[in-house]
């Protein structure tokens, strides 16, 4: 007889150290937030303002089955960045410091974290191979405009930008800073991100 697939065994084979528990909390968020299938549709400025922060447009929404699919969705992309994260532990260990020294680092902005239930995530774009802060990142973080969501801070960081160039082609914002570019640059490009 074949063993059935569990949660836990998905989230592994993704390389995700959330527990299915810690998913289904997740899960369990997401849906309490998404309107019940009887709610009344939100007003089109309602629905460009939750596609542009919560990371899931309104026509994938409406595609994968609405609101509801849309709060799994978001789910799903919560827990996509949470893989690519790493613990504040892990960073503690990695650094040889108490953990306290890295929430200290979070708290005065020259790291950037995302919460899961109540701990702290790090994601992985921030950090060079060694898992050091890219050179700048804090001038960054704090242009960076308020609200974004995590999905959009991490594509910012990881898609090629028209104003930072590195060898004549467009470079994503962390290649910019790795590469010793100017985090003032960055900083004025991350500013503008709000007017879209």
């Amino acid at each position: 007889m074949t063993r059935a697939i569990t949660v836990d065994d998905v989230l592994r084979e993704h390389g995700v150290d959330e527990s299915e528990a810690e998913f289904a909390a997740l899960l369990s968020d997401a849906l309490a937030h998404a309107p019940r299938p009887d709610a009344t549709a939100l007003p089109r400025s309602e629905e460009a303002f939750l596609a542009r922060h919560s990371g899931v447009s309104p026509a994938e929404a409406r595609a994968a089955g609405g609101p509801r699919a849309a709060a799994v969705a978001q789910a799903g992309v919560a827990v996509g960045l949470l893989a690519r994260s790493t613990t504040v532990a892990e960073l503690a260990q990695a650094w040889g410091v108490d953990g306290s020294r890295v929430r200290h680092r979070v708290r005065d902005g020259a790291l950037y974290s995302v919460r899961s239930g109540r701990a702290l995530r790090l994601p992985a774009w921030q950090f060079d191979a060694d898992q050091r802060p890219l050179p700048g990142l804090a001038i960054v973080l704090a242009a960076l405009p308020a609200g974004l969501h995590p999905r959009e801070v991490e594509g910012f960081m990881t898609t090629p930008q028209s104003e930072l160039v590195v060898d004549d082609e467009p470079a994503a914002p962390r290649d910019w800073l790795l590469h010793g570019g100017d985090p003032h640059a960055v900083a004025a490009v991350a500013a503008d991100l709000d007017r879209w």
